[in-house]
């Protein structure tokens, strides 16, 4: 069997892809760890390979050592640790002779957009990868297959203050859907697109693409692709409730003045934080950022699996799950 790797496979995406791989009985999974804790037992049928993310030799000895040929990072790139640490390991990708896929860390938006579509303070640590994976130094001796996956807002978060069983660690931080405090706290005049996924989905076509032979170098995974206005009466028709309707103006955003949700300040986050994530997500929805689906260049995972024949379900969308998680 084909040997896969999952960086950071005990984490918030992670530990869904493998538990997906280990489902579809093709691949011998490996989950790469800085220890043990807890890993065999959350992640019964994978075996754990310790990593010292400092080294590139090491990493790449252990790459050959378990002839790895396919890596999916889902390491939480939020600093210059976490982000060596993935470029190491692409370093070791490239290095070791079994390694030929790689699946960067992003599960978000396009992070090559410009500051004023994009205003996200950590897509430096995205954009390494990208220009390690794209443009390697010319001392290694081959190519990797690569490819970016865009799957936009988490869906889980919409359901808050309901956490998910299989995220019951999920903070609690709102944005565009507060049904702590019954309101929709949305960007701009309510035309821009907001697209949504659940883990669940992206885990499933991340397994799903692994059987391909070939990959687009940008993938969309998608549940659901609304306009804001949209997004609003579909929670309120799921939910059964009718919310509290606030938006942000464009102005308001680029000014870096926006609130966001009520419940934000009331759970106790720090001013900063909330004004930043809140600013910089509203203004990349307003200026098109989360319209992935849409975007030159970007191959939707639903229609490039069908067209190779490969079976996946069908994802759920935004009124389904919040149906499920708040419907009557």
């Amino acid at each position: 069997m084909v040997a896969v790797l999952v960086a950071g496979g005990t984490g918030m995406i992670g530990k869904l892809v493998v538990k997906e791989l280990i489902a579809t009985g093709q691949y011998e999974v490996y989950i790469l760890s800085r220890g043990h804790e807890k890993i065999n037992a959350a992640c019964p049928g994978a075996k754990t390979v310790i990593a010292d993310y400092t080294s590139i030799p090491v990493l790449t000895t252990l790459l050959s050592t378990h002839n790895i040929h396919t890596i999916i990072s889902t390491l939480r790139i939020n600093n210059d640790i976490r982000s060596t640490a993935q470029l190491n390991l692409i370093h070791a990708a490239f290095t070791s002779p079994t390694v030929h896929r790689f699946i960067p860390s992003e599960y978000n938006i396009d992070y090559s957009l410009p500051d004023s579509s994009l205003p996200f303070p950590g897509k430096q640590y995205y954009l390494a990868a990208r220009t390690l994976l794209s443009t390697p130094p010319s001392h290694y001796t081959k190519n990797l297959q690569y490819t970016y996956i865009y799957v936009g807002f988490l869906m889980e978060y919409f359901a808050l203050p309901k956490k998910p069983a299989h995220i019951p660690t999920l903070t609690e931080f709102y944005m565009l859907l507060d049904l702590r405090s019954n309101q929709l706290s949305l960007p701009g005049d309510g035309k821009a697109i907001i697209t949504t996924c659940l883990t669940t989905d992206i885990a499933h076509h991340i397994a799903a693409i692994l059987s391909l032979s070939s990959w687009p170098k940008e993938l969309a995974i998608i549940g659901s692709e609304l306009s804001c206005i949209d997004f609003g009466l579909v929670c309120e028709r799921a939910t059964g409730r009718n919310l509290r309707w606030k938006f942000e103006s464009l102005e308001t955003l680029e000014k870096g003045e926006a609130r966001g949700p009520d419940s934000n300040w009331e759970v106790g986050h720090r001013e900063g934080m909330i004004k930043g994530l809140i600013n910089a997500a509203y203004l990349a929805v307003e200026k098109g950022a989360f319209d992935i689906g849409n975007r030159e260049g970007v191959m939707r995972s639903k229609e490039l699996l069908e067209k190779e024949g490969v079976v996946v379900r069908e994802a759920v969308g935004l009124e389904e799950f919040l149906k499920m998680k708040w419907g009557s």
